[in-house]
This record gives structure tokens, C-alpha cells and sequence, in this order.
């Protein structure tokens, strides 16, 4: 891992680059983590695989099942702040 200043490199972007080859290169801007340089494939490879939040929550046939929950009838009464 690498880290950078961003006037750094503003200056030297081949270098990042050339780093970046290696493992994430951070860019701080005034003090503070502000970008990550990766290369396409380290990209791809965060990034591009697993399953999708959609997919994970999916359950084939869930229209199917029936539910009928009952109704609650003692629910708390109102504050009263008069």
C-alpha cells in the first residue's frame, strides 16, 4: 500500500501509476485519505463478483406462501403531554 499527497501526485502521476501496479496507492489531500488508485484489474476484481444484494434476499416462490398475520389489538395507548 502506498500513499501520496495530492501534490505529489499532481506531479508525478506516472509514478502513482507505476506504484498502483503493486497495490492501492492512497492520495491525501490535506491530511485526509481522498482517493485510492487502483489498476483495472485489482478494480474488476473488488468490484466485479458476488452476488448481487437482490439476488441474496430472492426466495423463489415466496409469492406463494401465505401469510396471514394477526392482528394486534392491545397496542400502547398514547402519551398524553397536556
Amino acid at each position: 500500500m502506498a500513499v501520496m499527497s495530492s501534490k505529489d501526485f499532481e506531479q508525478d502521476g506516472s509514478a502513482a501509476m507505476k506504484a498502483a501496479a503493486s497495490g492501492p496507492v492512497f492520495i491525501v489531500d490535506g491530511g485526509v485519505n481522498s482517493y485510492v488508485l487502483l489498476t483495472v484489474e485489482e478494480y474488476v476484481r473488488l468490484g466485479g463478483k458476488g452476488p448481487k444484494i437482490a439476488d441474496l434476499f430472492y426466495t423463489p416462490g415466496a409469492a406463494d406462501i401465505e401469510f396471514d398475520p394477526p392482528k394486534i389489538e392491545d397496542l400502547p395507548k398514547p402519551v398524553d403531554f397536556s
